[in-house]
């Protein structure tokens, strides 16, 4: 968990929109402040099932991930290198 914590704060820190990582364990949230932050977090969900099929929730102002607890470094990896360019990707597109 603090891997996936550390690498999304390291990439994405100093983001206009990121606000926090919080949560403990495999269980983590990703905050951010942007307009329409519940459109966001749908736009971010769907990018993610689309090009990676990996499913996060993504409601309000955040996006959960809950990986299985039998999760390798190598998948995290996937998920974290997904995640960060769907991020950055869709918040440059954002108006």
């Amino acid at each position: 968990g603090e891997y996936l914590k550390k690498t999304l704060r390291d990439e994405l820190s100093q983001h206009p929109f990121f606000y926090d990582v919080r949560g403990r364990g495999l269980r983590l949230s990703i905050e951010y402040q942007c307009d329409r932050r519940e459109d966001f977090s749908l736009a971010l969900a769907q990018q993610m099932k689309e090009k990676y099929n990996v499913f996060v929730s993504g409601k309000w102002h955040r996006i959960s991930f809950t990986p299985a607890f039998i999760i390798n470094s190598q998948q995290a990896d996937y998920v974290l290198e997904g995640f960060i360019e769907v991020f950055k990707k869709t918040a440059a597109n954002w108006t």
